[in-house]
């Protein structure tokens, strides 16, 4: 009769303790392996940071310091791809002193966070309720230009002319289809409709085109009209290229007015 008490119990202490005081013992060891890992990472890296110090640092008045010349000839070394705005951006993050970039220098002290520094994302400041750009951290000549097409596309200009082009598509959409009777015929296909019909199509993508650039694919298909435009387009441009039969024209050619 004692046979299941016993069978509980060996099961609660041989499954439930032993392998508790088990897995403490693998955690416990586990964490000091990781702690000593942790440690020998650290002092390797401190000491070729000293040692990358000593060779690129000069001697100063009160100690040895590393000049921000030194630091970019260093950085080409370390990550050649890394921008010359990000390798600025980090030796000022380093530094401790307010001065003038040319007028900086690193002390060993300082250049010790050089591991942790290089984890952080750069970009440039924005001004007030002005959005952050995907672009932002790109160089200087990319950066400008692109926030110049950003002003340009949303412009009042730039978005006069897509609404007197697309009115004008429409107002030709609407004098074809008038003048032809026969409703069989009405979106028959000739050069002149083709030619016309590419020209607009392609002046659409050209639009949606630098939309995508000046705003970045994350801003500009957040805008529920921006995707309505896009598909709108590039349904017209597939019926344009493909051409697809005339029946299929008359349902997708008023969508690309109402936009």
């Amino acid at each position: 009769p004692l046979a299941p008490l016993f069978f509980i119990i060996f099961l609660v202490i041989g499954l439930y303790i032993v392998n508790n005081v088990l897995l403490a013992v693998v955690y416990g060891e586990f964490q000091k392996v990781q702690k000593e890992k942790f440690r020998s990472l650290y002092l390797h890296r401190r000491n070729a940071l000293r040692h990358s110090f000593n060779v690129l640092a000069v001697k100063g008045p009160k100690h040895r310091t590393l000049s921000l010349q030194s630091y970019l000839h260093l950085m080409d070394c370390y990550s050649p791809y890394t921008s010359k705005l990000t390798s600025m951006c980090t030796f000022k993050a380093m530094s401790k002193e307010s001065k003038q970039y040319e007028d900086l220098s690193l002390r060993v002290e300082e250049f010790y966070s050089f591991y942790d520094i290089q984890g952080l994302n750069w970009g440039r400041v924005t001004g007030i309720g002005e959005k952050i750009r995907w672009y932002n951290s790109l160089p200087d000549f990319v950066y400008h230009k692109l926030r110049y097409l950003t002003k340009a596309v949303n412009s009042v200009y730039f978005k006069a002319t897509m609404n007197l082009i697309i009115l004008s598509n429409a107002l030709y959409f609407f004098i074809i289809s008038s003048h032809v009777k026969d409703p069989s015929k009405r979106f028959d296909k000739s050069h002149q409709a083709l030619a016309v019909n590419f020209f607009y199509v392609g002046v659409y993508l050209f639009e949606i085109f630098l939309k995508l650039i000046a705003l970045g694919p994350v801003y500009f298909f957040r805008s529920q009209w921006n995707v309505f435009d896009f598909v709108v387009i590039i349904a017209g441009f597939i019926i344009q290229l493909f051409e697809i039969k005339t029946e299929y024209l008359t349902f997708v050619i008023p969508f690309r007015f109402i936009r």
